[in-house]
């Protein structure tokens, strides 16, 4: 977690430029993507699970058009959407899209996205975690485990937050509309690109037929590497933000 006091920077954002709209994979990117941000994790399940997920021929399209807004205090319109193709049928299936008018996660998703950040960001700093934040929502059932699809992932968020936040996405074998998910302990990735967070969640999404909850962590003005005791959720991030120094809340969470 050595990244978390650091911003991902222009390169991170170039990178997502350059895609031109498209990111695509096979077999053997899913397989290098599990070694790289899942092995490391230890969740064995969920490694040989996504790492298999793909057969030879397979291939995973992620494509994002953006259409800018001329309103500036307004999110550009645009959908993100990752389409699974069976080599051996040809059938095409969207894993799972996201635009400027979804609904995003839920606030209790947010607030486990927030817990689970804040005790990786301990684990940085060396500091015991703090104490969870508890909201009135709790995930009672499948139906309301069920994790949406994260506003992070739209056009807007991922060019132009891309630089300046850190991806997150969750690691466990227990599928996010399962009724065990919400007793499942949250363990992170490490600190991720856009880019990077976009084909993990797909793989994960195709391995359990659910996406897993991901966000994007943006620390406050004078904030990079400290405990927030504070944040706010931003469904986008508009396109100029006056910040003060130490002013406002130590971080901004797209989900």
């Amino acid at each position: 977690m050595d990244r978390m006091s650091f911003v991902p920077g222009a390169n991170a954002r170039k990178q997502m430029e350059d895609c031109n709209g498209l990111i695509f994979f096979g077999r053997q990117g899913a397989v290098d993507f599990s070694d790289e941000f899942i092995f490391p994790s230890g969740q064995n399940i969920l490694y040989q699970t996504v790492a298999a997920a793909l057969s030879e021929g397979d291939k995973v399209d992620i494509t994002f058009k953006l259409k800018e807004n001329e309103d500036e205090d307004l999110e550009d319109e645009g959908t993100t959407k990752a389409i699974f193709t069976d080599q051996t049928t040809g059938r095409k299936k969207v894993l799972w899209e996201v635009s400027n008018t979804s609904e995003g996660l839920r606030e209790v998703q947010i607030e486990r996205a927030y817990n689970a950040y804040r005790n990786a960001l301990s684990t940085h700093l060396g500091v015991p975690p703090p104490l969870p934040l508890q909201g009135s929502e709790t995930m009672t059932s499948e139906a309301e485990s069920r994790t949406l699809i994260s506003r992070a992932l739209s056009p807007s968020n991922i060019l132009q937050v891309s630089g300046a936040s850190w991806y997150f996405v969750e690691l466990s074998a227990v599928p996010t509309s399962s009724p065990e998910y919400p007793s499942a302990s949250a363990t992170l990735t490490r600190p991720m690109r856009a880019f990077d967070a976009l084909i993990l969640t797909s793989m994960i999404t195709l391995a359990f037929g659910s996406p897993p909850l991901v966000f994007a962590i943006r620390p406050g003005k004078g904030r990079f590497g400290k405990m927030p005791q504070s944040f706010e959720r931003l469904k986008f991030q508009p396109k100029h933000v006056d910040e003060k120094e130490n002013e406002g809340p130590d971080a901004f969470l797209y989900g």
